[in-house]
């Protein structure tokens, strides 16, 4: 008799883990973190991954930090970071062992430049960061070399047309007055990239337009590129998007439909009448 009370006991504890809403089990998540690096006086970069979330529903994300080791969450914490990227590589590892001449700390160079123009950009505007920033970001013609507003190729937006290369450091690198730069600029939000879209415009973003024949008539030593250079006059700002909202249906009124139908009745009967 008891074997066979153990036994409901059991299959009744079964029933209630399989049918009971809400019981799932609960564990720490999975977290990878990244090496630190590029520590200074004020800041440092570093962050990580959540590859399993542990059944639990994500409050917020963040990077707990601290002057001293093992920092946890009774430390400062990070939640509001960014990340920017662009054409040198961040990890000294990799700068150092697997590429040369990078330029990263020569803001004579547009490696060097951006590396220190687009973070001051996104400190003056964190927290306000939309495409309408975005596109002044991007647009942007700021020299930090020279400290004045000067497009060439050490700006964001990128003009090597327009840069007599004066200063350049690696007399490797393109010559003055290079037909070439930023061609077109794309910015997206969260929102437009749920919807599978984002704005992008053809020719250079800050509205600058590039005329093939006309450079060449003034830099003669690009003349030979001429019937291969492409115009780019600037054009607006386009939507570009996989996401299509359904057609809308149009229903004509059934009273209407009706009502024509009577009145045709009607002047049916009545001529049958007049007849």
């Amino acid at each position: 008799m008891k074997k066979i009370c153990d036994i409901y006991i059991f299959l009744i504890i079964c029933i209630l883990t399989i049918f009971i809403p809400g019981c799932v089990l609960l564990r720490p998540p999975d977290v990878i973190t990244s090496a630190v690096t590029f520590i200074g006086p004020t800041s440092a970069t570093g962050g990580g991954k959540v590859t399993d979330d542990g059944n639990s529903v994500m409050i917020v994300r963040g990077v707990c930090w601290s002057t001293t080791k093992s920092p946890d969450l009774e430390d400062q914490r990070t939640t509001d970071g960014y990340y920017y990227g662009c054409n040198f590589a961040f990890s000294p590892e990799i700068r150092n062992f697997e590429c040369v001449n990078s330029g990263y700390c020569d803001i004579r160079r547009h490696q060097g430049s951006r590396q220190v123009r687009i973070p001051q950009m996104i400190e003056q505007y964190k927290g306000k960061i939309d495409v309408t920033i975005a596109k002044k970001i991007i647009s942007d013609h700021y020299d930090v070399y020279l400290k004045k507003i000067n497009p060439c190729s050490r700006t964001i937006c990128s003009h090597y047309e327009l840069d007599a290369r004066e200063y350049m450091s690696d007399p490797g690198r393109p010559k003055p007055y290079t037909p070439k730069g930023a061609i077109d600029g794309m910015v997206a939000d969260a929102d437009m990239i749920r919807n599978m879209s984002f704005l992008a415009k053809y020719g250079s973003s800050c509205n600058i337009s590039f005329n093939a024949s006309e450079f060449c008539r003034k830099h003669s030593q690009w003349g030979h590129l001429e019937p291969y250079l492409l115009n780019r006059p600037y054009q607006p700002w386009t939507i570009f998007s996989t996401y299509t909202k359904p057609p809308i249906k149009m229903q004509v009124p059934k009273i209407k439909t009706k009502t024509k139908r009577r009145s045709r009745e009607r002047l049916h009967t009545a001529s049958r009448k007049s007849d």
